[in-house]
Order: structure tokens, then sequence, then C-alpha cells
């Protein structure tokens, strides 16, 4: 008898083509916000230290009648991490970011202020679009002028 030809189960180079094609527009979209997401997950450590500060700088000023100057004062150590530096100044604890242009301090010195400017975001480099994206991505009142602006949370 006569065998009708079987058709190749396989796909065409074309059919692949269109398909790699597909995944690298989407891999090209979805890329930067995995960035971004991933960056937002590294600024919440930072963000839980600063609180953590905020907590024990309460706890002292009730205390003593007056905020702490260093993190002895409160008793806990410098935090280390990975990804940020943090320094003690006379307004703030600030979170450096080792690599990333921007910075999250918690301002104790303006606690006792109207509005409580707790947490802010922002950067010391000339450069400040990263920052924006970024600290608006956290939550930050942007529309404020000047390179730091408060977290609204």
């Amino acid at each position: 008898g006569i065998y009708p030809v079987q058709k190749s189960l396989g796909f065409t180079l074309i059919e692949l083509l269109v398909v790699v094609l597909i995944i690298g527009i989407l891999a090209a979209v979805a890329l930067p916000q995995y960035e971004w997401a991933v960056e937002k997950t590294r600024a919440a450590e930072a963000m839980s230290v600063l609180k953590t500060v905020r907590d024990a700088e309460e706890i002292f000023y009730m205390a003593n009648g007056y905020y702490a100057t260093s993190f002895e004062d409160l008793d806990i150590g410098v935090p280390t991490s990975k990804n940020f530096n943090y320094r003690w100044t006379d307004i703030s604890v600030a979170a450096y970011h080792k690599t990333k242009p921007y910075l999250l301090a918690y301002r104790h010195s303006e606690s006792t202020k109207a509005g409580r400017l707790n947490i802010v975001c922002g950067t010391d480099s000339a450069d400040t679009s990263y920052a924006l994206q970024l600290c608006k991505r956290l939550g930050a009142d942007t529309g404020v002028g000047g390179n730091r602006w408060p977290i609204l949370k």
C-alpha cells in the first residue's frame, strides 16, 4: 500500500526565532522592574534598622529628656551590612548605600518639631535622578524640593 507522507513533529527555524524574540521582548520589559524590586528589598533592610534606632531614640528621650548622640548611648552597636554604611551625624542617623547613589536617614533632631519628619530618602550625589526614582517607589514625597524627601509612612 501507499503510506501517507508523515509531517515532521519538530519546530521550524522561524517558529523558534519568533518564540525567542517574544521571550527577549518580555525579558527586556520585566528586567528593569525586577531590578527596582530588588533595590526596594535592600532599602527595606535600612528602613528596619532606622526604625529600630528611632524607637531606641524615643525611649532614650523619655528616660533622659534629650536625644542620644551615638549608637553607644542607645546601647546598640553600629549596624553592619553588606549594602549600607550607617553613620551618626548631628541631626540624623544615615544609611548610605555602598554602591547606589542614595541614602535613607532618621532625623532625630526634628522629632520634637511638628510633623515628625522621621525618615527621609535622598542623595548626596549631584545627579538626583536615581535617588528620586527609588525614593518615589519607597513612598517618599518627591514633590518637595532639594535632595531629601520625607517618606510617607
